[in-house]
């Protein structure tokens, strides 16, 4: 999805909300969105691609294609970083703009 694509969802989630709380047009959306539990689109969209690559990265009928777009830090740098320790994930440089298109 798109940058307007998700603006256009996140205006109508707001409209809901300010029907459901009975929110004044120029008062500030968030509390509203916070009293009914709504999170934000972009939150959303971010919970969702962090669940991709965790299913990607556990599941055992993955695609060995999809499972080589994500490396560990730990197996790319001999050097002990914290990013190494904790098993963050390395993108390579020619990945970077495929992915960000996918997710």
């Amino acid at each position: 999805m798109g940058k307007g694509q998700l603006l256009r969802i996140q205006k109508v989630l707001n409209f809901a909300a300010r029907i459901i709380t009975g929110t004044k047009k120029y008062d500030h959306i968030t509390p509203a969105l916070n009293s009914l539990g709504w999170p934000k689109i972009e939150t959303l969209v971010a919970r969702r691609d962090a669940v991709k690559v965790f299913k990607a990265l556990k599941r055992e009928g993955t695609p060995a294609e999809i499972r080589a777009m994500f490396t560990l830090r730990s197996t790319v740098s001999s050097r002990d970083t914290r990013a190494a320790v904790r098993d963050d994930l390395h993108l390579r440089k020619r990945d970077l703009t495929c992915s960000q298109r996918a997710f």
